[in-house]
């Protein structure tokens, strides 16, 4: 169907690719937009950027998402029996991800990583 090309499963609506294609709402260059897109450098804060989807001068919506780590934390805090303490890097950003997005496309930017 597409040679050459590795879409990526979802774009912004949050319909798979394939089904995109079918009902004719996207075609292959779009998919190629999209796949080709690399994520810019990032940080723990919003940055001020310019989007690679819409091509706008914005200021990244972020959002925090435990990572590997916060699990990690929290496993060795009930293992070493600190059970009310289990909770904590749940609710603390320093132990999760910083996912940057668009807030005009919802285009997704970059992931900081703590």
């Amino acid at each position: 169907m597409l040679r050459g090309i590795r879409p990526i499963s979802l774009l912004r609506s949050g319909l798979p690719v394939a089904k995109l294609l079918r009902q004719k709402k996207i075609n292959a260059s779009t998919i190629r937009l999209f796949s080709n897109m690399e994520s810019i450098p990032v940080g723990p804060v919003p940055v001020q950027r310019k989007c690679p989807c819409c091509g706008n001068s914005i200021v990244s919506r972020i959002e925090h998402k435990p990572s590997a780590k916060t699990h990690l934390i929290a496993v060795i805090l009930f293992v070493s029996l600190c059970l009310p303490c289990v909770f904590l890097p749940y609710c603390t950003d320093t132990c999760k991800n910083v996912d940057h997005y668009c807030p005009n496309c919802n285009g997704y930017l970059g992931t900081y990583k703590h």
